[in-house]
């Protein structure tokens, strides 16, 4: 089996670290506004169906 070395310290793609810095931000603002579990889960489904 070959190895990668190189795999875990490629960079995320850039799609994958704008979704994680999304889901960040979405983070900070629900305990900022203290937004409902519903309304948070509402978002995460529409950010998770934006095309990429």
């Amino acid at each position: 089996m070959p190895q990668r070395p190189q795999a875990a310290a490629r960079p995320p793609a850039p799609q994958d670290a704008r979704l994680s810095a999304a889901r960040r931000a979405l983070a900070r603002a629900e305990e900022r506004v203290g937004l409902s579990s519903s309304g948070a889960l509402e978002v995460q489904r529409a950010l998770r169906a934006t095309p990429s």
